[in-house]
Order: structure tokens, then sequence, then C-alpha cells
């Protein structure tokens, strides 16, 4: 049995310790099983969801109307959001990772290719088949040179992963997992620049957790709430108090200004739910081309036709036909349908649209006053949403509604009259789900945290895990990104480790000293 209830006081020095067992913790926990390292898992909660713990998440919100509550948007258990996870996986796109001159502060110190070998692995965890996430062509479907329709979105066959990745951890010889292990501070050597240790909230006290290196993993704001908490004891880390640390506070916009309506309603097939060769569900986006956004300076957004509401559907004549047969047969599909775009004869579908935000240094995490019950320092959270953000929803729209005309496929009928489109994107602009922007990834210490290999600046054996690296937002939700970043760290800090025992070793050689602990090809760890 590697799961403990509680965590072990025990003084042991753990290779390698990761801080949150969501999506990307589970994941590089089981990275490092596959590659034969041994790893602590530390979680705030239990094996399953316990309402009580909630309230350890509460947070400040400037404004409810941007920002869902922290008890809603975080999940303290084994599994972490992946219990409330909806189970899309979509690709970033190349223009998110390349210079756009019209939006300051969006430098990424890696590309896209650093990233894309990953997301085979990141699939493999989420459970969403392969990583092709680029829909075939359909013979006809073209809108011309600034929409792309190939933008491909997978679904998890199982999006509560705790349920399915617990029995692996459960058995584990190597992932050893503490629960009930809220993490309230790092311990800092400045002589060393290093983490010697994590401080866990115990029922009986506080614990020092050690470890080699640490990874934090605890969803966007809940690791930079930790990082604040250090930031007070050690005001120069993370690029000094007025820093980059908890700005760049960034989400998505969605929602519906328009209706997508097709001249042949047939066409609308293109855009349904596809069960692929994997077993997997996938459903084709609409995005603008790199080339489109770049010329028209707006950012990254994703579009797609959605089923018609009640009043819609009457007056679409005919759509009601196989809805209760869609509702009986839903419960026997495996796996289970993401959802279902009802056909109508009038070939008019409400248009769904999610869209990137400009990052702003003012959208940002500040700690609290109070502090929750393991003692910790809430946060109060000003997430903003800009005048460019609304406006490029606008002119996104515009862009396809003239393709679509253009290219004889359709076109966009507002629901509101032009001059309201502003207040209408701005009235249903509110995130909290996905957490971007805050420990941002970049060259500079003195404008970003991690570096492009996520490891904190000015700190040797502390790297972070999270959608809160990102420095964009771009159209895609943080998930297959995150994991596929998760899992590209293990593997660089076993490869690390793994080059500075073979040149241990090979100095050890001539001193006629080797640690007995340590097998060739081996790391050491508590359990050697």
């Amino acid at each position: 049995m590697s799961v403990f209830d509680d965590p072990i006081a025990d003084g042991r020095l753990w290779d390698l310790c990761i801080i949150g067992s969501g999506h990307v913790g589970m994941a590089m926990a089981l990275e490092c099983e596959t590659l034969g390292q041994s790893v602590l898992l530390l979680e705030s909660g239990k094996m399953h969801i316990d309402p009580e713990l909630t309230d350890a998440s509460r947070a400040e919100i400037v404004d409810m109307q941007r920002h869902a509550p922290m008890e809603t948007s975080t999940c303290r258990a084994l599994g972490g959001t992946s219990w409330t996870w909806g189970g899309r996986c979509v690709a970033y796109d190349d223009v998110d990772f390349e210079h756009r001159d019209y939006l300051p502060d969006t430098e990424w110190p890696l590309s896209h290719s650093d990233i894309k070998p990953w997301y085979a692995k990141a699939a493999q965890y989420l459970l969403c088949g392969s990583d092709r996430f680029e829909a075939l062509p359909v013979a006809g479907l073209n809108f011309g040179a600034d929409v792309d329709v190939h933008s491909l979105e997978r679904w998890s066959t199982n999006p509560k992963l705790a349920l399915v990745h617990r029995d692996k951890l459960v058995r584990s010889k190597l992932i050893h997992v503490y629960l009930n292990s809220t993490v309230v501070d790092l311990e800092v050597d400045d002589a060393s620049n290093s983490i010697t240790s994590a401080v866990v909230a115990a029922a009986d006290g506080r614990i020092s957790i050690c470890a080699k290196k640490f990874i934090v993993a605890a969803g966007g704001v809940e690791t930079t709430r930790l990082l604040l908490a250090v930031q007070r004891k050690h005001a120069g880390l993370f690029g000094g108090v007025n820093g980059p640390l908890g700005r760049y506070y960034m989400g998505h916009l969605s929602g519906k200004i328009a209706n997508v309506v097709f001249n042949d309603p047939a066409s609308v097939s293109a855009f349904d739910y596809e069960l692929d060769s994997d077993g997997v569900y996938t459903r084709r986006r609409l995005t603008l081309t790199k080339e489109a956004q770049k010329a028209n300076q707006v950012l990254n957004t994703a579009f797609w036709p959605d089923s018609p509401g009640s009043h819609e559907r009457s007056a679409a004549q005919g759509t009601l036909v196989d809805y209760f047969d869609i509702l009986r047969g839903r419960a026997n599909i495996k796996p289970s349908r993401p959802g279902y775009l009802m056909m109508n004869k009038l070939g008019k579908y409400p248009l769904r649209y999610h869209a990137e935000q400009v990052p702003n240094p003012e959208s940002r995490i500040r700690l609290w006053g109070q502090k929750d019950q393991f003692g910790m320092p809430r946060v109060t959270i000003d997430l903003r949403f800009t005048k460019p953000d609304v406006q490029s929803v606008i002119r996104s729209h515009q862009i396809l509604d003239k393709a679509l005309q253009d290219n004889g496929f359709g076109k966009l009928n507002y629901l509101y009259p032009q001059n309201a489109l502003a207040a209408h994107v701005y009235k249903q602009a509110s995130d909290g789900y996905h957490q971007y922007g805050t420990t941002r990834m970049g060259v500079d210490p003195k404008r970003s945290v991690v570096d492009a290999h996520l490891r904190v600046h000015d700190i040797k054996n502390l790297y972070i895990a999270s959608s809160s690296v990102c420095p964009t937002a771009g159209q895609a939700n943080p998930t297959l990104l995150g994991v596929a970043l998760g899992v590209r760290l293990i593997n660089e800090i076993i490869d690390e480790a793994k080059n500075t025992n073979h040149v241990h070793s090979q100095s050890n050689r001539f001193t006629r000293y080797i640690d007995p602990r340590v097998r060739p090809g081996h790391v050491l760890s508590r359990t050697a």
C-alpha cells in the first residue's frame, strides 16, 4: 500500500516531491513510475471529495461576475479537478508561441515544436486516444484563406481520471501518496538557493518533507498562492514583490453573440461529434488562420455550432423527432457521448466562441489578510477583461462571417445590434477554471517566474507544472498542454539525474568510494 491518509514525519530524503495530484500531478507521478523513478505525491485532500475542505480554497473575488468561486473551480481530493472536468482536450496552435507585434508581454521561451512531441503521452494519461488534433479533410469544406476548418478537439473516455488512475497509484511500489497533506510553506536555504523542505499542515502539527527536487502542481491559483506566501519571507524571490508573480492572470472569454446559418443545412454534419478509430469522440472547430489573425491583429478564437435552444428547436420543425431516442440511447453508449448537435431544417445554430485574452499585468492575484484553517493566507483575485479582448471577439466574428458569405457557405445572424455587441461580449466574459499566466515562463528573471524548463529562475531545485506558467492562453483549455509540459519536465529531470549519476560514478571509480545504496543505473531514493 503506497497511499497514506496522513503525511509521515520520518526524516527521509526523497529524490522528487510533487505537490498536487490533479491532471498534471497524477500524470507526472505515473510517468515517474514508467521511467523507474520513485516519487512522493502530496495531496491536500482525501481519496474522495470532502465538502468540508472546500472552504480552504475560498478567496476574495473582486468582481464575482468575472470569476467563479474558488470553492467550485478547485477540488481538494486525489485527482484534483479531474473530478469535475468535462473531458475536453485541445492542442495549442503555433501562433500562440510566436511573436505578435500587436500583443505585448506574449513571448514564450520555447516553441510549439518543443511541446508537440509530448502530446501523445499527455493523450495517453488523459484517455483521449491519439495526439491527432487536426481533422481530416472533407470534400467541399473550404471557408477560404482566413478560416481553418481542421482544428480538432478530443474527449476523454473517462474524465474522472482519479477513478481510472488511482488503482495504479495504490499498487505502485514507486509512487507514494500522502493525503491530507496541505503544503503551507517552502523552506528556502538562501546560501544554496534551494528548497530544503515542504512544510505540511498535519493533524498533530506541521511536518517537514525533505526532497532533492520539488514540483508544485497545485493548479494555477493555489500554486501562485503558495509562492506568494513564500515571497512574504523572501521578498527578492520570483522577480521581487513588484515582479511578475501573481500578475497577468488570464482565462478565456466565451459565450455566443450570433447564430450561424448554413446555406446547405447538411453542412453542419461536419461539426458533429464523431467516434474515431481510437474509440474516442472528436469534434471539428473553426479557427482563424495564423495569417488572418496577424493581418487583422486579433486574438486566437475558436468557434463551433451548438444545438438550438428549445424555442429555436420548435421553429426548426422536426428537430425533436429523434430527441427522445437520443436520450434513451445515451446511457448505453460507451464511451459516453459528450453532447449532441441536433440537426434542423433551417440550418441555423447558435455559434459558440472561446477566445484568448490580452496578457494584462493588472489582472492579478494578491495575498489577502485572512487565513484558512491550515494557516495559509487567502488570496484576492482580480480577473480583468479589457476593451481589446472584447473588440477581438467581435472582429473575429466579422472575419468568419465574411468568409462564410464569400465562399457560399452561409452567414452569421447577430443576436444583438452591432452597437450592443461589445456590451454583451463583456457581460458574458467570465472564467476562473482556466488559470493562466501568474507564474509565467520566460528568459528574464525580472519579468518571469520560471524558465523554458519550468525551473524557478532563482531556486535551483523548484519547478512549477501548471497552466499558470503560460504567457498566453490561446483558444485552447489548459489541460492537454499542462500535462504535456509536466510529462516533458519529468523526463528532463530524470535524464538530468541519470547524467549526474553517471558522472559521479565515473568519478568514484578513481576515489574508490561508491555509495552502497546506489545500484548502477538507479537513482538514490527513499526505497533504495
